[in-house]
Parts: C-alpha cells; sequence; structure tokens
C-alpha cells in the first residue's frame, strides 16, 4: 500500500495543497494512507468512497475529512465522469488555524464527514477559485491568504457542525440508554418493539421524543444501525447475506437488500466483493 508525504504534496497557498481528482473510468484509484490530513468534497458526479474497510456512496456536495493514518481510496460509481476537490494540510494546521478558530487542537474531534447544501458548495467553489489566484497577490498580504484558507476550512467543516448545534445536549439519560441498547444483537433484532421495552415509555411518546433530540423516527434510527451493523458483518465474516439480513434484525432479505442499496449506494453482495480488493 502507497504512503504518500505532505512534504511531497504541491503546495498552494499558506502551506495547504489544492488539487482536483477526475475520475474517467471505473477502476478504482490506488489505496493509499498519508501522513497529513485531507478534507474532500465530491464536485461533480458520484463515486464510491472506500474508507477504512468501509465503502460509501458520495455525490455533489458530499465531503469527507480523512486524518492521518487513515487508509482509503476512491470509484467512480456511474458512467458520467467524477471529480473531486482535494484540500491536503499537515497537522500543524489546526494549532495555527483551526484551535484560534475554536475547533481545538487535535484533529480526531472533527465531523468525519456530511453534506454541502447548494449555496455552500456556491461559496465554497468561489473561496476556492479564489485561494488559486492568491498567489498573484503581493508577499505582504499573508493576513489575507490566511482569512481565505481559514473560511474554506470553516465553511466546510461548520457545515455539519452548525447542523449538529440544532440539536440539544441535553438529552433525557432514559433516551441516550434506549437508544444505546440497539447495539445489543437481541435488541436489534427486535426492533421498535425491542426499542420502546428498553425505554421504558409508550411508543407515542418514545416517536415525539427521538424526533425532538434526533430528529429521526425510530425505524429510521434502528434502520441506520441495522444497516451499519451489517456492514461490519460483511467486511469481517463470511456469513451468508441471508443469516446477515435476519441477524440485523430483517426477515425479508429483498426488503434488506433494498434498504442497503439505499444507503449504501450498492447490494450487499456488491459490497462484500468490493472490500475483497480493498482490505
Amino acid at each position: 500500500m502507497k504512503t504518500l508525504y505532505f512534504r511531497d504534496m504541491p503546495k498552494e497557498t499558506y502551506g495547504i495543497g489544492i488539487r482536483e481528482t477526475v475520475l474517467t473510468s471505473g477502476i478504482p484509484t490506488e489505496l493509499h494512507t498519508h501522513d497529513f490530513c485531507e478534507l474532500f468534497f465530491i464536485k461533480k458526479g458520484e463515486m464510491i468512497h472506500f474508507f477504512n474497510s468501509k465503502s460509501f456512496l458520495m455525490r455533489r456536495g458530499d465531503f469527507c475529512l480523512v486524518h492521518f493514518s487513515d487508509i482509503h481510496c476512491f470509484q467512480k460509481y456511474s458512467k458520467e465522469t467524477a471529480s473531486l476537490m482535494n484540500i491536503s494540510f499537515p497537522t500543524d494546521v489546526y494549532e495555527h488555524l483551526l484551535k484560534p478558530a475554536g475547533f481545538g487542537s487535535e484533529p480526531k474531534p472533527l465531523s468525519r464527514k456530511g453534506s454541502l447544501s447548494a449555496a455552500q458548495m456556491l461559496i465554497v467553489e468561489e473561496l476556492l477559485a479564489l485561494l488559486l489566484r492568491v498567489e498573484l497577490l503581493p508577499e505582504e498580504m499573508p493576513l489575507h491568504k490566511k482569512s481565505l484558507v481559514l473560511s474554506l476550512l470553516q465553511t466546510i467543516l461548520l457545515s455539519q457542525t452548525i447542523s449538529d448545534a440544532q440539536t440539544p445536549s441535553h438529552i433525557p439519560t432514559w433516551l441516550c440508554q434506549a437508544v444505546d441498547a440497539l447495539q445489543q444483537p437481541d435488541i436489534l433484532q427486535e426492533g421498535i418493539t425491542g426499542l420502546v421495552r428498553v425505554s421504558g415509555r409508550s411508543q407515542e411518546h418514545l416517536t415525539r421524543q427521538l424526533q425532538k433530540y434526533y430528529h429521526q423516527t425510530p425505524s429510521q434510527i434502528i434502520n441506520k444501525i441495522r444497516i451499519d451493523r451489517a456492514q461490519e458483518l460483511l467486511s469481517s465474516t463470511k456469513l451468508p447475506i441471508l443469516e446477515i439480513s435476519m441477524r440485523v434484525g430483517y426477515e425479508s432479505v429483498s426488503y434488506f437488500n433494498r434498504l442497503f442499496m439505499q444507503k449504501v449506494g450498492m447490494s450487499p453482495r456488491d459490497y462484500r466483493n468490493s472490500l475483497q480488493n480493498f482490505v
């Protein structure tokens, strides 16, 4: 597996790298890791992001923060040409730019992935265009360059933080414990029945509280955890897909396949086959 080093990357302004990666064929890019942080967003088309033994379908506006030592690569998903913008920077950018802006000094707490709205995409693309022209500015204008870089990183990373901040932090303990209980295989198999039982509340009250604090219905939360668990089983075991479907709580394998396709972007079988080439 290839390792990329920041010292070898072409740099733009204020010590960061900006480049566009265009995918024209269905051949995956080389699996790699690196000693720097990479923030990328999808500019055009659709692609599969193979990321630490998992895979995610990504479309225009979706972004992901890749930390040093993560392992990943990309593959074009549809017939249309796909492209992404890569923004690479060393970890000390956190100290010089993000820590004073309130992000903290370590990369791990930052959001891993999210989606930019159409308005946010326009802002990001305009900031990138400015940064690519900023080298024409006089050297005595470093603050202007720094502010552009900070604005770019904040616009992307805060797009998810702003959404998260709208969720109240004082979630009732009983509700947190009920949602956490879905990590138990037997509770997850039961689905809504098990969630209601461990919560100790009526289904109507539970539904209202989940929508208030998590902005999701019980079914949405359960399906997300089930599909996440299915991805783990597909990547770490050789269990038949039918058995995995039953283990995570779906008696109908066709329904499981349909939900998996909606959330992951490929069938369970294709997902497992794709991982065999990248693990």
